[in-house]
């Protein structure tokens, strides 16, 4: 398509586009508007964007792909640069960058089988005291 929109543009002056769009069966909007993205200098903002985009991916690999976005937005905010956590979340689907999760190792804590002295029961299950400070108790929970 791209080829009959430039040959197009290259025979404008010998041919009316009219007459070249019908020929070569594409529309006059659709050639309009291929000008109009080619012609066009980019925009502040889109300058702007793609200039974060590349900050966004340079630090995307330099963490090695396991910042997200909210990380990165973190990372661009602590070197100086204003943005919005929203901005940087559609910059990254737009990049396609997703962060690469990792699951959590669970650890154990209750050991069963050991040498160690074990504590001696001594209340056995009778909480009640007869004064303050008669007995103390709490739950590791």
């Amino acid at each position: 398509m791209t080829a009959k929109y430039a040959f197009i543009e290259e025979h404008r002056n010998c041919w009316a586009i009219r007459t070249m769009c019908k020929v070569l069966k594409v529309s006059k909007s659709g050639y309009y508007d291929w000008v109009k993205r080619n012609e066009a200098p980019l925009t502040a903002k889109e300058f702007a964007r793609q200039e974060r985009c590349k900050l966004v991916e340079e630090i995307f690999r330099e963490y090695r792909s396991i910042y997200g976005y909210r990380k990165i937005c973190h990372e661009l905010r602590r070197r100086g640069i204003v943005c919005a956590l929203n901005t940087i979340h559609s910059d990254c689907k737009r990049l396609g960058i997703k962060s690469i999760t990792r699951r959590k190792v669970r650890v154990r804590t209750t050991d069963s089988n050991h040498a160690h002295p074990i504590a001696k029961n001594v209340l056995c299950r009778d909480f009640k005291a007869e004064k303050p400070d008669e007995k103390w108790v709490t739950d590791i929970t």
